[in-house]
């Protein structure tokens, strides 16, 4: 923890300890919202007002697109525990799903679930995904000729899990030209050229290597002040123990800002700010470790600042842990400062997403859930963004923004448009024409935003709605979104 940046320390300590109270946890884990009642000031809403409208004439004057759906079929799966040797023979000499039974008695088996077909990118790896969005079936494959099939069988190894779909046959067909520009609007809205971190980073909390001797020598200039106040010690009393970790956390706080003090007086060194420079240089090259951030946001250019933050990919260690929210979130403002909207627009949509790699999801029991309040306000049609986002294409750039259903649903709940956005979504859940993938993720972002909305007068008119509509699938999507849907009562 020490090589965090100092605020992000002290943040990750109260933030993730079982006794912080309401008053830490606005003060740490929540955006502050300007005068405006938003996350950005006035004068920054304006500027990305007239940004989003040139997005929008681009859109409109661009020549229409085709998308077909995924890559789809039935299939069988098998999940199972192998060794090597039994492993390699399934995968050298595929047998039929009975005989697979046979040999693995223990094996999850799933027969004729919906499987579908998709190409991503996997941490810079370029992989496909056999997976159902109605039962727990799915498997990841590097994207090679061996492993891109639509019948026959599909092997995932990875000691000693063995698994395993047959498909039977996947077929593609056209999206309606209608659904079709809501995947079109989201990639006129999201760059798709543009990654926020390095498309090979992964999370990293590892130490300074001692090559790394600028940054070394910074962090040892940083690190000349006085110590930090002592972690206090636990009680068994939880009123205490509350009390305890009030008092370190203003102790902590009031060090910080003595420290920070201090520091601007050395910076006022060119010398000093040189180092820095040179060390935000081997940071960005070696994939830093987060040691330097609120300092070259600070003191260095938004723009310089800005690629070293994108270097590096932030890691959630439990739900209460705002750093990844709260690093992207600078990312936000300093892309706006640098003038890089892409970035803006894609890291702003990860805020609002929740779309971090993390161990688990945050806690989201704040002021406000997302910042679809803002995207509307700067003139993003976010009941058009949030659908298209969950439909799948593959015809899509493998870096396209694909959101989460369940965490959609969450921004359509304050979205502008609510009530067109489940006239169009039970209407898609019925369209035929629309392949069976995408009208059930469809069905699961309704079934979503419903449970979002369950203290409105309008939940239980949607969820007759949802009922007939999902009425028109076939039944093991039925069975498998019914369940969904008592799950969350």
């Amino acid at each position: 923890m020490k090589n965090f940046p100092l605020l992000a320390t002290l943040a990750f300590l109260i933030c993730c300890n079982p006794a912080v109270d309401s008053v830490n946890r606005e003060r740490f884990g929540d955006f502050k919202l300007c005068d405006n009642g938003l996350v950005y000031d006035s004068a920054t809403m304006v500027k990305l007002k007239k940004v989003i409208d040139s997005l929008h004439l681009r859109c409109e004057t661009s020549p229409p697109k085709q998308f077909r759906s995924l890559d789809q079929g039935y299939g069988d799966y098998i999940d199972t525990f192998a060794d090597s040797a039994e492993a390699h023979e399934v995968m050298a000499h595929p047998m039929t799903i009975e005989k697979l039974q046979k040999m693995f008695p223990s094996a999850k088996v799933l027969r004729n679930v919906w499987i579908a077909k998709e190409r991503m990118n996997l941490f810079g790896e370029k992989t496909i995904r056999y997976a159902s969005n109605i039962a727990p079936a799915w498997l990841r494959v590097p994207d090679v000729a061996i492993h891109d099939k639509s019948t026959g069988w599909v092997f995932s190894y990875h000691y000693p899990f063995l698994r395993g779909i047959y498909l039977k046959k996947l077929t593609s067909m056209q999206i309606p030209a209608e659904y079709a520009t809501l995947i079109r609007y989201v990639d006129c809205i999201i760059d798709t050229t543009t990654t926020i971190f390095s498309p090979a980073d992964t999370p990293r909390l590892d130490a300074i290597p001692d090559s790394l001797s600028k940054i070394k020598e910074y962090v040892d200039l940083v690190s000349d002040f006085e110590p930090a106040p002592e972690e206090t010690k636990e009680s068994a009393d939880e009123e205490e123990r509350r009390r305890r970790w009030d008092e370190y956390a203003a102790a902590v706080e009031g060090w910080y800002n003595r420290r920070l003090a201090a520091l601007d007086r050395k910076m006022q060194n060119p010398v000093n700010m040189k180092l820095l420079d040179d060390a935000v240089a081997e940071a960005i090259t070696h994939r830093h470790d987060f040691s330097l951030d609120e300092y070259a946001v600070r003191y260095l250019s938004p723009e310089r600042a800005l690629s070293l933050e994108r270097s590096s990919r932030p890691l959630r260690t439990c739900g209460a842990d705002m750093w990844p929210t709260r690093y992207t979130r600078e990312i936000c403002k300093l892309a706006v400062r640098a003038n890089q909207w892409e970035i803006f627009l894609r890291a702003h949509l990860d805020v609002m997403n929740d779309h971090f790699y993390q161990y688990e999801p945050s806690d989201t029991s704040t002021r406000r859930k997302t910042y679809v309040r803002e995207l509307d306000q700067m003139g993003v049609n976010s009941m058009k963004l949030s659908i298209g986002a969950c439909l799948s294409s593959r015809d899509v750039n493998i870096v396209h923004y694909q959101g989460s259903t369940a965490v959609m649903a969450r921004g359509l709940t304050e979205s502008a448009n609510q009530t067109s956005a489940v006239t169009l979504l039970l209407a898609m859940i019925e369209d035929k024409r629309l392949d069976l993938y995408n009208r059930t993720a469809m069905a699961q972002l309704l079934i979503f935003y419903n449970r979002e909305s369950m203290k409105t007068p309008a939940y239980q008119r949607n969820l007759e709605g949802i009922n007939r509509a999902i009425a028109t699938l076939p039944e093991m999507v039925q069975k498998s979104l019914t369940a969904k849907m008592t799950e969350q009562l």
